[in-house]
């Protein structure tokens, strides 16, 4: 898409602009290095108070998709309160409005050529979460027994709120596992994982972190997007591949149970895709009150896009419109960094279109 960009300096627009939309919609945070969701607490003119998870900075961009226009407001740090949350004053709005330069390829509703469904928001992921007791509700009780048989020290952490605790934080941050096999030994496994340096900081957190000489931590993901909780063991004996492919297991059957018992909110209703193209899908979700109150413009969301021959991907995105019709409600998707293999697929179908 290309932009037209508009910016607004006037306090009092700003004011009416954070009253209005900016606490009221989904809003996001923009650094250098990624774009993340961010809660809005309150508004006392002229100060935003947010919780986040991004690292310190003085200056902060809050994003707001708000009909076909991308709202970016610059903000001024003006104090930080509890761990991840701050006051902000918003100084300068750009406005873009975003005018589709490629062509989406049109289907009939009928055709069932593609199909999305599973359709939910990613803030009711922790929201279901927040419902169980992992010590208790299966299969989280039979995950945390397995993890105490490899080491006694075990935790089974689960993302119950939009705040990431230091672990999550810093393998949400590179995408990686935590696998220390021996902190007082230059070996390191041979695939990525946090650095030594990266690890010495989350022990600042830790009560004692001299008894701790190894560690595992391995990301629960739903449907290996979002991530949903960690599985831990920690040890004062050094540890190996072994410790490490177990503990991943559990999670890998942890996931699966998480999926198969529905723990996490679950969207039945199959859409039929009108309208596609590489950034973003048109669909025609069926009239549903309980699932659709859920959905608003900018809301980040997770689906399975289903492609001829039963092939199926789980994909990230963002609700970019919602249009009431007769019989269903049409939902503009734009997507989310596309893995390679749902890319390659997608390019495949729109060249036999």
């Amino acid at each position: 898409m290309s932009e037209e960009v508009k910016k607004v300096n006037d306090p009092e627009q700003l004011r009416q602009i954070c009253a209005r939309i900016f606490t009221k919609l989904p809003v996001h945070i923009k650094d250098k290095e990624k774009v993340e969701s961010v809660r809005v607490l309150g508004y006392e003119p002229p100060l935003l108070t947010v919780e986040h998870n991004r690292p310190d900075a003085d200056l902060r961009v809050l994003i707001v998709n708000h009909d076909q226009h991308l709202m970016l407001m610059e903000c001024k740090v003006q104090e930080r309160l509890n761990p991840g949350q701050e006051k902000l004053h918003p100084v300068r709005l750009h406005l873009k409005r975003k005018i589709r330069k490629q062509k989406r390829v049109s289907l009939a509703s009928d055709s069932g050529k593609l199909v999305v469904d599973d359709l939910i928001t990613l803030r009711s992921i922790p929201e279901g979460l927040s419902k169980i007791d992992e010590k208790n509700d299966s299969p989280f009780k039979e995950a945390l027994a397995q993890l105490k048989t490899i080491q006694s020290i075990a935790r089974l952490t689960v993302r119950k709120s939009f705040r990431l605790d230091n672990r999550m934080r810093a393998m949400m941050a590179r995408d990686v596992p935590i696998f220390i096999p021996d902190r007082t030994s230059s070996r390191v496994p041979e695939f990525p994982v946090i650095t030594m340096d990266e690890y010495r900081k989350i022990l600042n957190y830790e009560p004692h972190p001299d008894q701790i000489l190894s560690e595992v931590s391995i990301p629960v993901r739903f449907k290996g997007l979002y991530l949903m909780g960690v599985a831990t063991i920690i040890s004062s004996e050094p540890m190996t591949d072994h410790h490490y492919e177990a503990v991943d297991e559990i999670v890998k059957n942890l996931e699966k149970e998480i999926l198969d018992r529905h723990i996490v909110p679950y969207n039945p209703e199959h859409c039929p895709v009108v309208d596609i193209n590489s950034g973003g899908a048109g669909i025609l979700h069926p009239h549903n009150p309980h699932v659709m109150r859920g959905f608003l413009p900018g809301e980040e969301v997770t689906f399975d896009l289903h492609f001829p021959g039963e092939k199926s991907y789980p994909i990230m995105g963002n609700i970019r419109n919602i249009k009431s019709l007769e019989r269903a409600h049409r939902i503009g998707l734009e997507f989310e960094s596309l893995g390679s293999d749902v890319q390659q697929e997608l390019e495949e179908f729109l060249r036999q279109m």
